[in-house]
């Protein structure tokens, strides 16, 4: 969750009102986090409400979300969502239900 949280592209306003944390490099410039995840997922962001998304969410008062097109990054999030339910466990069986009958 660490390494996706590294792909939200984070609005230069909320970077100058230094209300996030910005990883540098040895030289002092951000660090390009492309380089460990590799374009596996990347979120955008957007002060205007996006169109065709597979998924958004509003922010204080920015859009975060994943382009419909961003075939890549809707793969990823897919992934992560099964290894969430799997790791939450309770997923319901849809096998039947056996009785047996222990009284005579």
């Amino acid at each position: 969750m660490f390494y996706i949280g590294q792909s939200i592209e984070i609005p230069e306003e909320i970077i100058k009102e230094g209300s996030v944390n910005i990883n540098k490099d040895e030289s002092g410039q951000p660090f390009d986090w492309r380089k460990v995840h590799d374009g596996l997922i990347f979120i955008r962001s957007s002060k205007e409400r996006p169109r065709n998304t597979h998924v958004s969410g509003l922010y204080k008062g920015y859009w975060y979300y994943i382009p419909d097109s961003d075939i890549v990054s809707k793969e990823t999030l897919t992934m992560l969502k099964i290894v969430l339910t799997l790791k939450a466990g309770g997923i319901p069986s849809k096998a039947p239900v056996l009785t047996l009958d222990v009284g005579g």
